[in-house]
């Protein structure tokens, strides 16, 4: 389908969702009292008020929305295309939705009624990567975007105080831009550029494996210039999602081209996460070459936990790893089509999604199972955001 093609179907279905015409807004449902199986066994009571993704339903239809995980209660919002990741707008009552690459809308939800607000259209010759982050006063929300005619990545800038009207923008200074992130000086982003072409006309095609320039950049944010940037250790390797700590230490997750996924090829066995706190190259954590092998060349989301614990996860693998603040290696779960990963502080504990509709709740102290939750009848996106963290 065509951008243009794209653009006017979405529309036609935004505008009824917006009207409330197609949407389930503005309600929930108890998922337990609806026949369906469902996953409760926990008195734990750190729960968080609750957790935000993207997520589909078994025929197929797109939603975002908020779960509670200790009542397995749901308020979905039908969306047109599959959104990626989200993020908390505290200052406004919001959570935006970012569609997935190559997404031409980022979704704004009213976090009281748990319905569709406003929906930002990208640019044209412009379309998301599915992530975002905010100025440290919540007034400028940062979207990466890929100016697709000249192939060139950028950070779009929005005021959130004026409708979340488009007023500026800054070069990724790569290609592909994927996650991003404030640095704790408030005065930096740090982006993860993926070094993969994509054009919306040719879908989610890549088509550039042979050359690609993937790169973990900072950006100045007052002047927009480049203040480092460094690569990863074989250009095949896209860096795609990253978390930061407290103290500006990066963990940044890889998504390795030149493997064998889908061909019957073995893995690389290459490192696929990495952390990097201003030194001249990136420095992957520790693991054995069978544990990057298990991990099939893919790592969806990466989180660090309060005491250094770096939580990655891996779909592909069907594993959940865990390393210590100094990356050494602590242990793998196995967990079917594990990729969501959020840290919950005041429950000193990780909280995983999967594609099978499970959500687990591990501490971060003791990477015990301290709760599970969900339902089958739904397939959790590559993301979770919590809410009343």
């Amino acid at each position: 389908m065509k951008r243009r093609d794209f653009i006017s179907a979405s529309n036609v279905v935004l505008r009824n969702l917006v009207l409330g015409r197609a949407a389930i807004t503005g309600g929930s449902l108890l998922l337990a009292g609806r026949a369906q199986k469902v996953f409760a066994d926990s008195k734990n009571t750190n729960f968080p008020l609750e957790l935000i993704s993207a997520f589909d339903d078994l025929q197929g239809q797109h939603f975002v929305g908020l779960y509670s995980p200790h009542d397995n209660k749901i308020q979905p919002i039908a969306v047109p295309a599959r959104a990626h990741d989200s993020l908390v707008l505290a200052k406004n009552n919001q959570i935006l939705f970012f569609a997935r690459r190559p997404g031409l809308h980022t979704y704004i939800v009213d976090q009281a009624t748990a319905s569709l607000q406003h929906v930002i259209d990208s640019p044209a010759g412009r379309h998301f990567y599915g992530h975002g982050c905010l100025s440290a006063d919540e007034r400028y929300l940062f979207t990466t975007e890929n100016d697709y005619g000249k192939g060139l990545g950028y950070i779009g800038i929005y005021d959130c105080a004026d409708n979340f009207k488009r007023i500026d923008e800054m070069p990724s200074y790569g290609i592909g831009p994927h996650q991003l992130a404030l640095m704790p000086d408030q005065k930096t982003i740090v982006v993860a550029n993926g070094g993969i072409m994509t054009h919306p006309d040719q879908g989610r095609k890549k088509l550039n494996i042979a050359d690609m320039k993937p790169s973990l950049t900072y950006i100045e944010i007052s002047s927009r210039k480049k203040v480092t940037q460094v690569l990863p250790p074989h250009h095949q390797l896209s860096l795609r999602h990253l978390a930061v700590d407290r103290n500006g230490k990066v963990i940044v997750a890889a998504q390795f081209q030149g493997g064998g996924h889908g061909n019957g090829a073995a893995p690389s066995g290459l490192p696929l996460v990495f952390q990097h706190q201003g030194e001249s190259q990136l420095s992957p954590l520790k693991a054995t070459e069978k544990k990057w092998m298990q991990q099939n060349d893919y790592i969806a989301s990466v989180a660090i936990a309060d005491n250094g614990v770096i939580a990655a996860t891996s779909p592909r693998g069907g594993l959940v790893n865990y390393w210590q603040a100094n990356g050494e290696f602590i242990s793998s779960t196995e967990i079917r089509d594990v990729a969501g990963v959020a840290f919950q502080s005041s429950g000193k504990c990780f909280w995983l999604s999967n594609g099978a509709g499970k959500i687990r709740q591990v501490s971060s102290d003791t990477l015990k199972t301290l709760s599970n939750a969900g339902n089958v009848n739904f397939q959790w996106d590559n993301h979770l955001s919590i809410l009343g963290a």
